[in-house]
């Protein structure tokens, strides 16, 4: 899709400011793991 951004003035501004975590029951600890350790490593910066 090649939209302009100004076309999407909000959504523009959002993605830099959400972030969507993977939340469901189905999660395996495995993928919690996972998550957990890429969030504290993106902090550590």
């Amino acid at each position: 899709m090649k939209h302009k951004p100004k076309a999407f003035p909000v959504t523009s501004r959002l993605q830099h400011e959400v972030l969507s975590l993977p939340m469901y029951a189905e999660l395996e600890q495995e993928q919690l793991d996972y998550v957990i350790t890429a969030i504290q490593e993106f902090f550590k910066r």
